[in-house]
């Protein structure tokens, strides 16, 4: 008669690398909030300035004025997301900045003034690049993400 070796039981990813509930959370909600910025980014990024000049009738030369509006805030979101983050903190500059995209979508569905929807438009830039450089910046913290100079945590 012979006896097959017990199995251990294997740790999961979350144990490997030492992620307690509260971190699993964060990088679930994270992971959350992204998906559903996609969703609303995606469309208003591919499709904009075919929606201002067709639908809302603008000259080509307004409707690409705005898009170039994403470009920057988006430059204004990379810079200020840091100047955020030590003034109020990562999590509450991110907090901040979701609200900031969810505005950013809210305002395009409630009008159709160019004033409004130029706001809009730099807000969109400025939540794309701070949303990007905030959730590192949380990922980094949680130590999910290893540096480029510590290949041992790789």
């Amino acid at each position: 008669m012979t006896f097959a070796a017990k199995a251990e039981p294997q740790a999961s990813p979350a144990e490997l690398l030492g992620v307690d509930k509260k971190e699993r959370w964060t990088v679930f909600f994270l992971g959350l909030a992204y998906f559903l910025a996609a969703i609303g980014i995606t469309p208003r990024t591919l499709f904009l300035t075919d929606y201002f000049h067709q639908d809302l009738k603008m000259t080509a030369e307004k409707s690409s004025f705005l898009f170039a509006l994403i470009g920057l805030g988006s430059l204004c979101g990379a810079v200020a997301s840091g100047v955020f983050a030590r003034l109020i903190g990562t999590s509450a500059s991110l907090l901040a900045n979701y609200l900031l995209g969810a505005s950013a979508v809210a305002i395009v569905l409630l009008t159709d003034d160019l004033s409004w929807i130029s706001l809009s438009a730099f807000i969109l830039g400025f939540f794309l690049l701070a949303c990007v450089a905030l959730s590192i910046s949380v990922l980094l913290s949680l130590g999910l993400i290893a540096l480029a100079n510590e290949p041992e945590r790789i």
